[in-house]
Formats: structure tokens, C-alpha cells, sequence
């Protein structure tokens, strides 16, 4: 108990000499503290979305099915532009391409339920063209042709390639084709080939 209070008095006398040294260490321990704890937050969202991107690399070498009829008529992948990623948060960014592709690879496994939820997500994240794009393809493959429509129009309306738009164009015409929509079928046919433009 003496010790205690030969401490106290000891440490008392420093604070009363040393005021601006002990508040400065104090504020000093405390902001290491609070570095140490933000770290470990970092750490750990970089471990879950390294977890993420590894569970995306297990899905997609898994073997592959067919796309519905719309993208069996590409032979070559589509570009997108979406600028817009480029000002998110890079973790936000990365979460964005994986929900992408997981919906892409569910739509190549028939799981157009599973596509949708996943392309919503990321449509929620940031509205791109490409999630747009494969929803309208989940939504096909669910011969739902009015949302898929709907889905790849508003596709349609944003910054793409050439390539992408002639593509997305002659899915809407298969879209309203199956609607039982010829006029608007013939439109987006000859919107492809470069005879209209977008309405």
C-alpha cells in the first residue's frame, strides 16, 4: 500500500512538473491505439474481399454451360465503358466486377434467380451498363421478355462501344420478337445493322 502511494505521489509530482509532456504522451498512446485498431479494420476487409475474389476464381473454373440464345449470337466478349467505376472506392470498385461476374456465371449455370439477385446487388453498388446488360440475359433466360427489354433499353441509353450497341440492340429485337412485337423487333433489328437510331 506504501508503494502505491510513494507511485502516486511520484507520478503526481511528474504531471504537475511535466503537464504538456504527460498530455502529449497520453494523446500520443491513445492515437496509436486508435491506428493500431483502424489497421486491423483494414486488415480485415482486405482479407474478406480477398476471400471474396478467391471464392469467384472456384466458381469460374468451374466448367461452363451455355448462354441463353441472345449471347450465343456474339463471338467475342462484350466491352463496356462505365466510367463511372472509376471514381468508386476501390473496395467498392472490386465488389462491383465480382458481383459482375458471379451473375455471369450463374446465368452460364441456368441459376437466372441467382443472376438477378447478384446483378441487383450490383446494380444497387453503381447502375453500369454491363450489369444492365446481363440482367437483360437472366431475365431472357427466365422468358420474362418485357423486364429483359426493359432491361437491355436502358443498356442502350448509356456510353457503349459500337460492337456492345449493335449487340444489345439485336438482343432487344429477340426481346420483342418473343413479345410479339414485330414493328419494334424490326426497329432494333435495322438499329444494329446501322439503319436507325436509338429511339
Amino acid at each position: 500500500m506504501t508503494l502505491m502511494k510513494e507511485i502516486f505521489s511520484v507520478y503526481k509530482a511528474l504531471f504537475e512538473r511535466h503537464r504538456l509532456v504527460l498530455i502529449s504522451f497520453t494523446a500520443c498512446y491513445f492515437g496509436i491505439i486508435g491506428a493500431y485498431f483502424s489497421y486491423q479494420r483494414t486488415r480485415a476487409e482486405k482479407q474478406n474481399l480477398e476471400m471474396q475474389v478467391e471464392l469467384l476464381k472456384m466458381r469460374l473454373a468451374k466448367p461452363s454451360y451455355e448462354y441463353p440464345q441472345p449471347l450465343l449470337l456474339s463471338s467475342k466478349a462484350l466491352e463496356f465503358r462505365d466510367v463511372q467505376l472509376s471514381s468508386l472506392p476501390t473496395n467498392q470498385k472490386a465488389l462491383v466486377t465480382a458481383l459482375n461476374e458471379f451473375g455471369k456465371y450463374s446465368i452460364r449455370t441456368a441459376d437466372y434467380d441467382k443472376a438477378i439477385e447478384e446483378l441487383n446487388e450490383s446494380l444497387h453498388l453503381a447502375p453500369t451498363s454491363e450489369a444492365l446488360y446481363y440482367k437483360g440475359l437472366a431475365l431472357y433466360g427466365k422468358r420474362s421478355f418485357p423486364l429483359a427489354a426493359e432491361s437491355w433499353k436502358q443498356a442502350l441509353n448509356m456510353d457503349l462501344p459500337r460492337e456492345t450497341e449493335k449487340q444489345v440492340a439485336l438482343d432487344l429485337a429477340l426481346a420483342y420478337r418473343e413479345k410479339n412485337d414485330p414493328s419494334k423487333a424490326t426497329y432494333y433489328f435495322d438499329y444494329s445493322i446501322g439503319e436507325n437510331s436509338i429511339p
